[in-house]
């Protein structure tokens, strides 16, 4: 499996928890996981897809700064690094 394919099925399985919600019957609240793809590809076709399967960002490789990760994850899932 492929990252396409394993972001298409975790977006399958999350299919209808794109909204923070709770589950039934739980206290516990639905936070859909946030897909950062590490790409090596420039190329416009490679983002589009990578997007279009359900990748929320994107970051290139193989050279990108630490940085970059930390301010992904922390947009995403509010977590911040120091």
């Amino acid at each position: 499996m492929d990252g396409y394919e394993a972001t298409r099925e975790i977006r399958r399985k999350q299919s209808g928890t794109r909204i923070r919600g709770q589950l039934k019957n739980s206290s516990f609240p639905i936070f859909p996981s946030a897909i950062i793809a590490l790409i090596a590809s420039t190329l416009e076709d490679e983002q589009t897809t990578a997007l279009s399967v359900g990748c929320d960002d994107l970051i290139g490789k193989p050279s990108f700064p630490e940085e970059d990760i930390f301010e992904a994850t922390n947009n995403y899932i509010e977590v911040l690094y120091v």
